[in-house]
């Protein structure tokens, strides 16, 4: 047998191969490795060279050593971990890894450890690298040693001898176990994946920064457009503007022709108010003369004998329906008539409806007949006349100037066509010593015969007559 270099003994033992002893078991089980340790050896060969170990433990309690010094010499050790040699025998062990074996004489440094000189056996190493089990035939004892994590070892451990034989500090690595080393592979995938991730939510985070950069800038686009298109409903707008303003211009002009019209009806009506007012005016006793009333309305007539006047006294309202002298009894009035007047035409009955009477109580005398009532402070009477036109109109006139004995005045309007009808407006006045009286009138006809109708009344409410004629006219032209 051969002996081992001390050296290489003495720094097997010094990495720390000291255990109690136990029976060695007939069969030696593969069992995975603990975490390698690489670290240097506080000794140093009789040259000087220093040295560097990787070791392992495993679940069974064997332990595996390889030492190293700076020039690549290596021997491989076994921990038995249990006094099971005897110290300083030599025995023979085979090694194998892969399609290598080698049949070392090793030397029992103590009852528990086996060292094996390997010296610069690069093959072997290298295949150690490379293998995942380690066989070894030991006094007709197979043993297996897991080398997982072995490769990572015996480059740390080369790294280990470069420095320490630079003269420099070599600091312990402990290696990770294939359970820790899986662990950190899985913690490095996960970290892998979260920085994949992170890189994923960058580039989300890229598209979404982008998806908004799009998004505002298709907002400022809809913006414009919708600033454009106010800028054009503005604009249409304003022409609308000048098309509501030609509008409301036109309108105006028609209101102001209204207005004109208006206002020349409003003169008219002023006009006959005023005749009116004077009629009134020479009504009173203080101005009362024989010519007053017919100054009043302009127009002067020849006074018929005083015994043709049949007097009204009082206020008109006041007089019984016998006494009215501007709508006398229908005797008198058939005995003016020639010829005599034939029945009640339907304008009377229009007219009694325009004036909302039922036409009932109508006094009659012959052919002639009169509706007469008091309404306010004028005494209304409605009575058909047998013919139409001015000269009809110029015919009831004559009657009432024969029936005043004192000073007759009167005034008359033209016509006005109204729908159907025709209508002429009057005023007269009758003025003598003992009998004063006033009406204003309507000559409503349909071109075959006429009504006549009279707001007889005194001078002091002349002017309730005119506004009970004025609503007269009114329903006639709403007609």
């Amino acid at each position: 047998m051969m002996m081992m270099r001390p050296a290489i003994v003495a720094a097997l033992l010094a990495a720390g191969f000291i255990f109690t002893a136990a029976p060695l078991s007939a069969q030696g089980l593969r069992s995975e490795p603990g975490e390698w340790v690489v670290g240097p050896i506080n000794i140093k060969s009789s040259n000087g060279l220093s040295f560097c170990s990787m070791k392992t433990r495993y679940a069974n309690g064997h332990s595996l050593v390889v030492a190293s010094d700076s020039k690549g010499a290596r021997s491989l050790a076994i921990d038995f971990g249990k006094k099971s040699l005897t110290a300083g025998s030599q025995y023979y062990v085979t090694f194998y890894v892969g399609p290598i074996h080698r049949t070392m004489v090793a030397i029992a440094a103590t009852t528990d450890v086996l060292i094996a000189q390997m010296g610069d056996d690069r093959d072997f190493f290298d295949m150690m690298r490379s293998k995942d089990v380690l066989d070894a035939d030991f006094n007709n004892q197979q043993l297996s040693f897991s080398l997982k994590g072995a490769a990572q070892a015996l480059d740390e451990l080369a790294a280990c001898t470069s420095v320490q034989g630079q003269g420099q500090v070599y600091t312990q690595a402990k290696l990770p176990t294939p359970a820790q080393a899986a662990a950190k592979a899985a913690e490095a995938k996960a970290v892998a994946a979260e920085l994949a991730r992170n890189e994923d939510m960058k580039i989300s985070e890229q598209a979404v920064s982008t998806s908004l950069s799009d998004e505002i800038q298709r907002l400022r686009e809809e913006n414009r457009r919708l600033q454009l298109e106010n800028q054009a409903v503005s604009a249409r707008l304003q022409e609308g503007d000048l098309a509501a303003a030609q509008a409301e211009l036109t309108a105006l002009a028609e209101l102001e022709r209204r207005e004109r019209a208006l206002k020349i009806e409003n003169e008219r009506l002023r006009d006959e108010t005023d005749s009116m007012l004077a009629v009134q005016e020479s009504l009173t006793p203080s101005t009362r003369t024989p010519g007053t009333a017919a100054e009043a309305v302009s127009v002067r007539f020849q006074t018929p004998p005083p015994q043709a006047i049949q007097p009204a006294a009082g206020h008109a309202a006041a007089q019984a329906v016998g006494d009215a002298v501007m709508s006398p009894d229908p005797e008198v009035m058939e005995a003016a008539l020639t010829p005599k007047a034939p029945a009640p035409k339907p304008i009377a009955a229009r007219t009694l409806t325009w004036l909302a009477h039922d036409g009932a109580a109508a006094e009659t005398a012959g052919d002639i007949s009169v509706w007469r009532w008091v309404n306010g402070n004028s005494l209304v009477a409605v009575q058909p006349w047998p013919a139409a036109g001015a000269p009809a109109v110029a015919q009831y006139l004559s009657v009432l100037e024969a029936r005043c004995g004192g000073d007759f005045a009167q005034q008359a309007a033209a016509p006005v066509v109204s729908g159907t009808v025709s209508v002429v407006t009057a005023e007269v006045a009758c003025i003598d010593a003992d009998n004063q009286a006033a009406a204003v009138l309507a000559f409503i006809s349909d071109g075959s015969e006429m009504a006549v109708v009279t707001f007889e009344t005194g001078a002091e409410t002349i002017a309730d007559a005119l506004g009970q004629r004025q609503s007269l006219l009114a329903r006639v032209s709403g007609e």
